[in-house]
């Protein structure tokens, strides 16, 4: 009920009837036909609206009399301001919420209106950062009084403190509903490189990258999307952070603990190329399996591989697992070992001896490298190349791309090569000089080289013949070089040859006792009496020396 009495002490409120709302003022009933005015001004908004009704009662602050209208002069803006003050001071003190609208933006913040404009900066209006404050303005609110000026008047406000406190009562609820080791389905609310954030029964729980897959080198994002369901156990409950840590690894089993019963040696698996680096591809089998194709592995060729033109990235691949090493974690795998070796076939088509064609791939000092199929590569060294000519690189009979001919060497499996010769396909020199000079033949050579055991005699380009000390004269020989000097030239006798080293063994001794015994069949066909023939003058043409008669040594 509002007064019905004149008289009210300055400085009192009173609680009044508005009696009519006016263009520039405001009449209420102040009692016993008492009227009080208020300037229009008191009831506007922060838009400028006129905020009250006539019938409506308000508090007004009563001011005094004017002696010469008689009319009681009140206000109702200090009456709202002593409410509201008292408001403020009794909400700060309870720490209870207080009502108000927003009426305008200013510098990083908004201004609420309680009957006192009071100060809400913008990081307490929400618990999330808000953009555009001008979407507060005439939006009623509810805060917490942070901070009282009495002095000044002036209060601050948080309706963050209130959404904070409401979500931590939330949390605790939902903290007490929940033990580790449960397992609850979480929806994924967020996803990033080291992890991702789940609301689990109503709590935002962490799912650290290392818990989501036994997998460890793949990305949350390859395994998880937002808003999937997902199927988690609780590992970790602080209750006084409200922090929850779950693990969704922790309710599937270790793939390699089944892994070579699963996958044994030998079996061929289907798989994804995960990654692709310079030493190989990482081939992801099944989540937390992942198995290595290295480089070496691609292709059963010899020659450099770059990785990328076998295997790319989300490519599906078909490979063999070469090995498995469960305490290490790593599994081999091979591209190759699914076709046969090549070189299987190699060692079937190219036996020794077999005449081949190829393409001259590439030039190296040392030789050149034949394509004799798509994989299998030969190689002619340099001194393969011409029997008598010294071939000092390969560009000097061969180019790449040229097509040659070659004799096969040797094939190898075991270090995968083949070895080619271009001279094989014609009889060496020494072969044809040991053909055309068989064991008992005459020959003559120079001296090249002496050894204390004997002389190396020249006998065709490459091919060195051997006289033995003991093998030069009749007469006992005890150092060569008393005998012979280099560049001398020597008649003698083939007594051995053999063929698979090139090695002759040469006597001028042999030769010297041959001649001597024709010498002597000439003689006794032809004695001196009657043919006048004299042995002296034989042995004379023979040039030989007939005092010493030793018996050849082997």
């Amino acid at each position: 009920d509002y007064l019905d009495i004149v008289e009210h002490e300055v400085d009192s409120l009173a609680t009044v009837s508005v009696v009519e709302v006016r263009k520039d003022h405001v009449l209420v009933d102040m009692g016993d036909k008492a009227e009080g005015i208020i300037p229009i001004e008191e009831f506007l908004d922060s838009s400028g609206q006129v905020r009250v009704t006539k019938g409506e009662k308000i508090d007004v602050l009563v001011e005094g009399r004017d002696e010469e209208s008689g009319l009681i002069q009140i206000s109702y803006k200090r009456a709202r301001f002593q409410n509201a003050w008292r408001r403020l001071q009794e909400a700060f003190e309870k720490k209870t919420p207080i009502s108000g609208r927003v009426t305008r933006v200013v510098k990083s913040g908004i201004l609420v209106d309680v009957g006192i404009d009071c100060f809400m900066p913008a990081s307490q209006i929400s618990d999330e950062r808000v953009e555009n404050l001008e979407e507060w303005v005439n939006k009623d609110v509810e805060a917490l009084v942070i901070d009282l000026n009495e002095r000044r008047r002036r209060a601050v406000l948080s309706r963050r403190r209130i959404i904070e406190e409401h979500k931590r009562r939330e949390i605790q609820a939902a903290l007490d509903k929940i033990h580790e080791d449960e397992i609850l389905e979480g929806s994924v609310k967020s996803i990033l490189n080291f992890g991702a954030f789940l609301e689990v029964a109503g709590l935002d729980a962490f799912l650290p990258r290392e818990e989501i897959s036994w997998d460890r080198g793949m990305l949350p994002a390859a395994l998880l999307t937002v808003g999937e369901t997902v199927k988690v156990k609780i590992m970790q409950i602080d209750r006084e952070t409200g922090r929850v840590r779950v693990s969704r690894k922790a309710l599937r089993v270790d793939p390699w603990e089944t892994v070579a019963e699963k996958y044994p040696e030998g079996s061929m698996i289907v798989g994804e190329i995960a990654s692709v680096t310079r030493f190989g591809a990482f081939v992801r089998i099944e989540e937390g399996l992942t198995g290595l194709i290295h480089v070496s592995d691609l292709t059963w060729s010899k020659s450099p591989q770059k990785v990328t033109d076998h295997a790319k990235e989300g490519d599906t691949v078909r490979a063999m697992i070469v090995s498995i090493d469960t305490a290490r974690k790593r599994l081999s795998l091979g591209l190759k070992q699914m076709v046969e070796d090549p070189w299987l076939e190699a060692e079937r088509k190219f036996p020794r001896a077999t005449r081949v064609k190829g393409t001259v791939t590439n030039l190296a000092p040392f030789g050149a490298f034949v394509k004799l199929t798509d994989d299998i590569e030969g190689m002619i060294h340099i001194s393969d190349l011409d029997w008598e000519n010294k071939i000092k690189h390969p560009g000097e009979i061969l180019q790449a791309g040229q097509e040659v001919e070659a004799v096969v060497l040797k094939t190898d499996r075991t270090t995968r090569r083949i070895s080619l010769g271009v001279k094989q396909l014609t009889t060496s020199p020494s072969d044809r000089f040991m053909e055309e000079h068989p064991a008992g033949s005459i020959v003559e050579g120079e001296v090249v080289r002496m050894i204390p055991t004997g002389v190396f005699v020249s006998l065709a380009p490459k091919l060195d013949g051997f006289l033995h000390v003991s093998q030069i004269d009749l007469e006992r020989v005890e150092k060569p070089e008393s005998f012979f000097k280099v560049g001398d030239k020597v008649r003698c006798k083939i007594t051995k040859i053999e063929k698979g080293s090139n090695k002759i063994s040469l006597s001028r001794k042999a030769l010297i006792e041959a001649e001597q015994r024709v010498a002597f069949k000439q003689f006794k066909a032809n004695p001196t009496e009657r043919g006048g023939i004299n042995l002296g003058d034989l042995l004379n043409k023979l040039d030989i020396d007939t005092s010493k008669d030793e018996k050849p040594q082997e």
